[in-house]
């Protein structure tokens, strides 16, 4: 897959993720089967104003000329993505996450090996 469209397609999912934390973050975590206190609004909305950050610097990255600072925000977001995946598996396992974060686990997953990937693909190759 090009950089580009998986540049623009992972920001839009991070603002679509990040937008729902920041507006509704009790809404968010009751879809995952979580109840959450004060603080745990509070910390809800911070992913989601970092989830909203990576959606701009994607955005941003997509139109990047330097191919060595493309790499550097995919491995970045890659390592990012694929540690969201496993925090969010051991939240599955442990039970404090519903199926629901099944999808999460599979998309962070998925989008991170394809990041890793490229980061990891020949230097010379045009990404």
């Amino acid at each position: 897959m090009k950089l580009k469209p998986l540049f623009a397609l992972t920001a839009i999912l991070s603002w679509i993720n990040g937008i729902f934390y920041m507006i509704a973050p009790v809404w968010s975590a009751t879809m995952l089967g979580q109840q959450i206190g004060p603080a745990g609004v509070v910390n809800t909305r911070y992913y989601g104003v970092f989830a909203f950050g990576w959606g701009i610097l994607l955005w941003l990255a997509r139109c990047f000329e330097d191919n060595k600072a493309r790499r550097a925000v995919a491995f970045s977001i890659g390592l990012s993505l694929a540690l969201s995946a496993i925090v969010g598996l051991g939240g599955i396992l442990s039970g404090s996450i519903n199926a629901f974060g099944w999808s999460f686990v599979a998309i962070d997953g998925l989008l991170s090996t394809i990041f890793i990937s490229i980061y990891f693909k020949r230097r010379t190759s045009p990404v």
